[in-house]
């Protein structure tokens, strides 16, 4: 099916078919064929069509697989050149949707690629916001791991930061482990707790509950210190 596909491609292309024409949604050839056949992408692009096309809603086939998790059609764009840094009509860059997508692969592949932590959408949020939205642990780590440490306390237009949005879902989950994991890897990296006073004093109840003495002598030292 495949290489029929590809010829059948190829025929159209030399019968005068326009390889980035649109459709009424703003969807190009290649956005069709990205959620088919990663060979047909493949072949588009070799005979000419742009790797970083936009649809309607601004976003380049970069966006598309990053929030599919499609990470083998992903690590094809960018070796093709596609921009890492495009922005959609939300100002969303590919790393956001990968973040808020749980995308591990594919955070790591826009990351060797070039992609900024600290860039931010229309609501001030930065990819590592959106892992937190979700708590997903191993992406937020290794965003952090990768230049977002420096960035633990951005807050977003509604002034959150990260760690916010994690206590949220450890108080309507709260036998979900992962959470509290994910607050404590906020925490050690320096999250200023202080900002959001209420979701503060419940992770240190949950630490002292659990008996974790690492984060209650931090907690310690911290007040000792500010007195």
């Amino acid at each position: 099916m495949q290489k029929r596909d590809i010829q059948l491609v190829e025929e159209l292309v030399k019968l005068g078919a326009d390889i980035n024409a649109r459709d009424y949604s703003g969807k190009a050839c290649l956005h069709m064929a990205l959620l088919n056949n990663i060979a047909v992408v493949a072949k588009l692009i070799d005979l000419g069509a742009n790797v970083n096309t936009a649809d309607g809603q601004g976003r380049t086939l970069l966006h598309l697989a990053a929030s599919s998790s499609n990470n083998e059609c992903l690590e094809l764009l960018l070796e093709r050149g596609a921009s890492v840094r495009a922005t959609d009509i939300k100002g969303s860059t590919p790393l956001h949707l990968a973040a808020s997508s749980s995308n591990y692969e594919g955070i790591k592949l826009l990351l060797q690629k070039g992609a900024n932590v600290e860039a931010a959408d229309e609501q001030g949020k930065i990819p590592l916001h959106l892992a937190a939205c979700y708590s997903n642990y191993e992406c937020i780590e290794l965003l952090l791991d990768k230049g977002a440490c420096a960035q633990v306390n951005s807050q977003d237009f509604g002034y959150n930061i990260p760690f916010f949005y994690t206590s949220q879902l450890s108080k309507k989950f709260t036998a979900n482990a992962e959470y509290y994991k994910t607050m404590k890897k906020f925490f050690l990296y320096g999250a200023e707790l202080n900002l959001h006073e209420e979701e503060c004093v419940d992770f240190f109840k949950l630490a002292y509950n659990k008996n974790d003495e690492e984060i209650v002598n931090q907690w310690l030292n911290k007040k000792f210190m500010s007195i």
